[in-house]
């Protein structure tokens, strides 16, 4: 069984590694947040197969958020304002 505090810990460290690198992508490149915002909304709160064990999907899908914003931080350099 999942314990409600585990998830609460590991969401709350995963949000806020999320913010850091967000907080700076947002104050460098001019974009579309919307769709970024879509996008982390999707895979924090929708992709989840009821048949499987939450806690490994949502391990997962933490994860892969990151990765996204990790990339976005990474290709920052790329873009240009405006």
């Amino acid at each position: 069984m999942i314990e409600e505090e585990d998830v609460t810990i590991l969401w709350q460290k995963k949000l806020v590694e999320v913010s850091v690198i967000l907080r700076d992508v947002y104050d460098k490149v001019s974009f579309n947040h919307e769709d970024l915002s879509a996008v982390l909304l999707l895979t924090l709160y929708v992709f989840y197969d009821l048949e499987q064990d939450f806690m490994p999907q949502f391990i997962a899908n933490c994860e892969k958020a990151l990765e996204t914003v990790r990339k976005l931080e990474s290709a920052k350099g790329e873009f240009t304002d405006g």
